[in-house]
């Protein structure tokens, strides 16, 4: 069975909605958002078939590039939006997360999952 990546925008949800609304359970969360939305849109790009579905170092613009290549230039300009907001949930820990960062997140999450089902 293929691993659906959409279970992990779930969970992220689950995770702060039912046990953990801390600092560290927002940062988790937004994650998981943008690697469930980031994930999908690879798998809907040409990027997936130049990396064999494995990461390359650059395929997390590799696969905005193509998107806006496909004439998606919204799901490219909201993937980076996400990007830059797990960037700092991941990597910068002088910056709080607070619960709004995290929704902004999973408003964004939810609509590239939309905008990115509309693509075969």
């Amino acid at each position: 069975m293929v691993f659906d990546p959409t279970q992990f925008l779930d969970l992220g949800k689950r995770l702060v909605s039912g046990f953990d609304s801390t600092e560290v359970g927002l940062r988790t969360a937004v994650g998981r958002a943008y690697y469930a939305t980031f994930l999908l849109a690879r798998a809907k790009s040409p990027v997936n078939l130049l990396t064999g579905g494995r990461g390359a170092s650059d395929s997390h613009w590799l696969v905005r590039s193509a998107m806006k290549k496909m004439s998606h230039e919204e799901i490219a300009d909201k993937l980076g939006a996400l990007a830059t907001m797990r960037k700092t949930c991941d990597y910068d820990m002088s910056q709080s997360v607070k619960d709004t960062d995290y929704d902004e997140a999973i408003a964004l999450a939810d609509d590239l999952m939309q905008l990115l089902q509309g693509i075969p």
